[in-house]
């Protein structure tokens, strides 16, 4: 919920130190993960309107991912696809006009 709020009110980078914290408390629980990567490569990136702005976003989300969750379960499936949907849809896939664009640097 405070989540929620924070974006309510554009504090994305607050919602960055809460997902760390929250990650940190239930390194185990595939759902955390998946929410805080998906809510930074989806929701938040698309708030910002320069292609720049919102692939440091998406990237955020695959690294929290890839680099932290996966580190925690490297044996739970959920992850890898959560982190194998993002790479497809907002690199790959018609979710982003700016994601094959800004992947491509």
């Amino acid at each position: 919920m405070r989540a929620e709020q924070l974006q309510d009110e554009g504090k994305y980078f607050a919602i960055v130190q809460l997902a760390d914290w929250i990650t940190k408390l239930e390194p185990h629980l595939t759902e955390v993960w998946a929410y805080h990567a998906w809510n930074m490569a989806y929701n938040i990136s698309v708030m910002f309107p320069d292609p720049e702005d919102r692939w440091r976003w998406v990237k955020s989300g695959m690294r929290l991912l890839r680099d932290e969750g996966v580190r925690y379960d490297p044996d739970d499936p959920r992850l890898y696809c959560e982190l194998a949907w993002i790479y497809q849809y907002k690199i790959g896939g018609p979710w982003d006009d700016c994601g094959l664009t800004i992947a491509a640097k």
